[in-house]
């Protein structure tokens, strides 16, 4: 027998559960769950009640006190009902429940009977505790042959709940519903379909629970199968050719001596840290077997930055080659290389640094030469300038994180102007028209400039990069994408 901790649905009613609607359809429902069963074995309960609903330590519905149930449709000892009345002010008041077939007698009755004791029981889930005389009165208007409830019952949040209790309070039990019939009927929220579903996930959510540290050891033992592992490098296109290798070692080593001019020392960068919420939803997310929400690097700017955020860097300029990753929905993460070369900076002389990070450009642009032939376009964006240009455009400061997100896509493969105004007029992000109009006044090469912003964390300052598109974010660095 489990044991309960001797809390009774009572005790909920008197604590205010009528306040709680999503709470009332969760106990309705495993109630019904467990009359289904109960019923399913031939088996009527006949002393249905608040007081024989246990809750127990996880909140789950329990049916107890199976002292008057019966696996036959017999006739039952009658409930004593003297000149058409019986005790209703007993604390307990077990006969408020019992239906008037029980009462009467009239043959036999079936399981419709515990569906009656339910109807009582609703009502009082969804109505405010009430003693003495008081609940004589409202419980004798729910048991009439016509069912009466309370004036103050509030019909227009909880017309659905008092359509069932009138249904259940029928005196006719074929007008009343099975316990299978109304946990089909459709009258439930469909979100409580599945009360594990939902424990589950509270469970998952919610460190404290005493299931937390039992649902990530399942989940981090769960087999892998044959299948998906033969299927998870089929599409690793990460293998390149011995010329391209040689390619890449090469374009290493130049861009390598180029930030060793600068006075710049390799630094390695961490390769996984909190899951951040600077990036949008394609940001490669896994969960550690403690429960702890993780990402790969979207670029390799944040996680120096947080390095430097908590710990003075022991140089002033560094650079490093990475790997950086996007979420394509299952499967392998897509991988691409990318270089960053950073200078931290506690003093006022930034425009002196950032004219050293646009010579680096520079320099890197006269060491390969197909750079200078090819018609490529480098936009350097400021995050000072940017934000002025919000300013006067009129994008409210809570949006601009969002607004610079999609810009930062415009001209790459399909996005144009147009689909980019679409994006930023969408209820999602919600710019106004005129704000776009003034934003498109902003092109002045036949191409609107992209921008992508990316905080900052103390004095560090870092250009970033997407595809063809170089950008800055107020910075003192740059950042290349790379094919290693």
């Amino acid at each position: 027998m489990e044991y309960c901790e001797r809390r009774t649905l009572r005790d909920l009613i008197k604590r205010g559960l009528y306040k709680d609607g999503d709470e009332i359809w969760r106990i309705l429902r495993q109630t019904l769950e467990g009359l289904v069963h109960i019923h399913g074995l031939n088996i009527v309960h006949r002393d249905l009640k608040p007081e024989n609903i246990f809750i127990d330590g996880a909140l789950n519905v329990r049916i107890g006190d199976f002292g008057l149930a019966t696996s036959q449709y017999s006739v039952p000892d009658r409930v004593n009902n003297a000149h058409g009345s019986h005790n209703m002010t007993t604390s307990i008041g077990t006969a408020s429940y019992v239906a008037p077939e029980v009462q009467s007698s009239v043959g036999t009755y079936n399981s419709k009977v515990d569906m009656y004791s339910l109807g009582i029981i609703l009502f009082e889930m969804c109505y405010p505790p009430v003693v003495g005389m008081e609940r004589v009165q409202v419980l004798g208007g729910l048991r009439q042959k016509q069912p009466t409830l309370p004036i103050d019952f509030n019909l227009v949040e909880r017309a659905i709940q008092a359509d069932i209790i009138l249904s259940l309070l029928d005196h006719n039990p074929k007008e009343r519903y099975s316990s299978s019939g109304l946990l089909q009927s459709g009258k439930l929220p469909v979100q409580m379909e599945s009360e594990t579903i939902r424990q589950t996930l509270a469970g998952l959510s919610d460190p404290k629970s005493p299931y937390y540290q039992k649902m990530m050891a399942a989940l981090f033992s769960r087999p892998t199968t044959q299948a998906k592992d033969f299927a998870w490098d089929m599409d690793d296109s990460t293998n390149p050719a011995v010329h391209d290798l040689m390619l890449q070692s090469t374009v290493k080593q130049k861009l390598a001596s180029i930030f060793r001019r600068h006075g710049a020392l390799e630094a390695s960068r961490t390769s996984l840290f909190p899951r951040s919420g600077h990036y949008g939803p394609n940001a490669v997310q896994l969960l550690d077997s403690s429960g702890t929400l993780v990402q790969l690097p979207y670029d390799l700017t944040l996680p120096y930055a947080r390095s430097v955020a908590k710990h003075a860097p022991p140089i002033g300029r560094s650079f490093t080659f990475g790997r950086v990753y996007r979420d394509k929905s299952g499967g392998q993460p897509q991988s691409f290389g990318e270089v960053d070369f950073d200078i931290v900076s506690d003093s006022l002389d930034l425009a002196l640094k950032e004219a050293e990070v646009i010579k680096v450009m520079d320099e890197i642009i006269k060491e390969f030469p197909f750079l200078v032939a090819s018609q490529m376009c480098f936009h350097i964006n400021h995050s000072d300038l940017l934000n002025l240009i919000f300013e006067f455009c009129r994008i409210e400061v809570d949006m601009r994180s969002a607004v610079a997100e999609v810009l930062s896509k415009l001209n790459v493969q399909q996005w144009t102007w147009q689909k980019i105004r679409n994006e930023l007029r969408s209820p999602l992000i919600g710019v106004a028209a005129t704000s776009l109009d003034d934003l498109q006044r902003f092109d002045f090469r036949g191409m609107v400039y992209s921008f992508y912003i990316i905080s900052s964390f103390n004095l560090l300052y870092t250009f970033k990069n997407f595809l063809r598109l170089f950008t800055c974010d107020h910075s003192l660095g740059c950042t290349l994408p790379i094919l290693i």
